[in-house]
C-alpha cells in the first residue's frame, strides 16, 4: 500500500514539476491547433486560433493548479486513483470553462449541451492519452534508475576488496613491528570496513573526509614521518552527498604516486572550495621517482568517474594531470539545488 501510494504521489509530482507543466502546456496548444483546422474555413483562421487557445490554456492552467493544491493529499489515495483524480479534475475544469463561455455567448439548449458534452469527452480522452505517457515514462525512468543503481553497484564492489588488500598488508607489517599499533589499526580497519561494505550507498563530503583521515592514520603507521597530509577542509562548508567511497581512493592513490618504492618523504594537501554552484575537492601530491613517467592513472580513478557519472551525469567532474613534479586530482560534486535528480526522469 505504502508502494502504491508513493506511486500514485510521483505521478501527481511530475505532471506539476517544470517538465510536465511544460508538456501539458505544448499538448494543450496543439490540441488547440488541431481543433481550428478541423473547424469549418473562416474569414479570421488566427482570431478562431487565439480564442481556442485560451479557452484550453484555461482549463490546462486551472488543472493544474488544483492538481498541485491536492499534493499534500495525495499520499493518502491508491494508485488506482491517481488517473481517476487527474481525469475528474480536467473534465471538471472543462464542464467549468464551457458553463462560462455558454453564458456569455449566444447558444440555444442543443448547441449548449452539445458544446460541454463534446468539450468533456475531448478533454477525457487527452487526459487518458497523457497519464498513460506520463506512466510509461515513469516505468521507464524507473527501469533505468535500477539500471544505474545496479551499476554503482557493481562498481563499488570493485573498490572494496583493493582497498581491503590494502589495508591489511598495512596491519600485517604492524604486528612485527608493534602489536599495539596493530591494535589499534585493526580497530581503525573495523571502521573503514565497515564504510567499504556500504556497497550502493550514498555518504556525505564529511564522512568521505573522516573515512580518507583513517585511512591516512593506517598509512602513518607504515610510513612514519615520510607521509605528510594537510587538510584544508574549511569546518563550516557545506556537506553534500557523493557516493561512497569516492575520497578515499584518491588519498590511496596520492599515497601511491607521492611515495612508491622510494625512501623520500611525501606532502599530499587535500583542500575543499565551496560556490554557489557546487564543491570542488583538490589532492595535490608530490611525485615519487620512478612513477612520475608511468601511464597509469593510479588507484581507481576511472572506477570514480564511471560512478560520478551515473550518479549525476555530467553535472560533476573528475579529472587529473601531472605538471611541474606535482600530481593534482580536482573532484566537483554539485550541490542539491543544481542537480536534476535523476531519477524522477
Amino acid at each position: 500500500m505504502k508502494q502504491q501510494t508513493e506511486e500514485t504521489h510521483a505521478l501527481l509530482e511530475a505532471l506539476c514539476q517544470d517538465r510536465g507543466i511544460l508538456a501539458a502546456l505544448i499538448v494543450a496548444q496543439c490540441l488547440a491547433l488541431i481543433i481550428s483546422l478541423s473547424l469549418p474555413h473562416t474569414e479570421n483562421f488566427w482570431l478562431g486560433l487565439a480564442q481556442i487557445s485560451c479557452f484550453i490554456i484555461l482549463i490546462t492552467s486551472a488543472s493544474l493548479s488544483i492538481l498541485y493544491l491536492s499534493l499534500p493529499h495525495s499520499k493518502k489515495l491508491a494508485s488506482k486513483y491517481s488517473s481517476l483524480l487527474v481525469l475528474l479534475v480536467v473534465i471538471s475544469a472543462t464542464a467549468i470553462a464551457s458553463w462560462i463561455v455558454i453564458e456569455h455567448s449566444l447558444f440555444d439548449v442543443n448547441e449548449s449541451l452539445w458544446f460541454m458534452l463534446s468539450n468533456c469527452i475531448i478533454a477525457a480522452i487527452v487526459v487518458v492519452l497523457y497519464t498513460q505517457f506520463m506512466a510509461i515514462h515513469s516505468e521507464q525512468a524507473k527501469a533505468e534508475n535500477l539500471l544505474i543503481n545496479a551499476k554503482l553497484d557493481a562498481l563499488q564492489a570493485r573498490i572494496r576488496p583493493h582497498f581491503l588488500f590494502n589495508t591489511l598488508n598495512s596491519i600485517a607489517e604492524l604486528t612485527h613491528q608493534s602489536p599495539e599499533a596493530a591494535e589499534e589499526a585493526t580497530m581503525a580497519l573495523a571502521s573503514l570496513s565497515k564504510a567499504a561494505m556500504r556497497v550502493g550507498q550514498d555518504s556525505s563530503l564529511m564522512a568521505e573526509v573522516d573515512l580518507a583521515k583513517q585511512y591516512i592514520s593506517l598509512e602513518k603507521w607504515r610510513f612514519g614521518e615520510r607521509l605528510n597530509v594537510q587538510w584544508q577542509i574549511p569546518t563550516r562548508i557545506e556537506d553534500i552527498d557523493l557516493p561512497c567511497l569516492t575520497l578515499q581512493p584518491l588519498l590511496e592513490n596520492a599515497v601511491y604516486y607521492s611515495l612508491g618504492s622510494s625512501h623520500n618523504e611525501s606532502l599530499i594537501v587535500v583542500k575543499a572550495v565551496s560556490t554557489n554552484r557546487s564543491i570542488t575537492v583538490i589532492v595535490e601530491n608530490s611525485i615519487a621517482e620512478g612513477v612520475e613517467n608511468s601511464n597509469s592513472n593510479g588507484i581507481g580513478i576511472n572506477n570514480i568517474t564511471d560512478r560520478l557519472r551515473l550518479k549525476f551525469g555530467e553535472r560533476a567532474l573528475l579529472n587529473h594531470h601531472k605538471r611541474n613534479g606535482v600530481y593534482r586530482v580536482k573532484l566537483v560534486i554539485p550541490k542539491d539545488e543544481y542537480r536534476a535528480q535523476s531519477t524522477h526522469s
